[in-house]
């Protein structure tokens, strides 16, 4: 097994708590996009991902589309009652929508 691997059982084994700071750029973002799962939802770190997904989505910036989608959608799990975000991140939850079908 390598690094990654126990990593990722480590994490699974103990839920982290994340800070408020832990994601505030895409280099961020990288660091933890392979454990974000595992974290404890916090709002305050599933908007800095929404905001970084909204400024690099269309950026010229290399990226990995796939991987912020997964990693959105699987901290987003966690979480169960939706109705309880704010109505800001609500809003950008719905802006995200619109980046990744287009209009049509």
């Amino acid at each position: 097994m390598n690094i990654k691997g126990i990593k990722k059982q480590i994490f699974k084994l103990e839920f982290f708590t994340s800070t408020n700071h832990l994601i505030n750029k895409y280099k961020d973002f990288l660091l933890h996009r392979d454990y974000i799962e595992y974290y404890i939802f916090n709002e305050k770190v599933f908007e800095s991902i929404i905001n970084i997904f909204t400024q690099v989505w269309n950026s010229t910036m290399r990226i990995s589309r796939i991987s912020l989608i997964k990693s959105l959608r699987y901290y987003k799990r966690q979480y169960l009652n939706p109705n309880d975000l704010k109505s800001k991140t609500k809003r950008k939850l719905f802006t995200i929508y619109f980046l990744n079908h287009g209009k049509k």
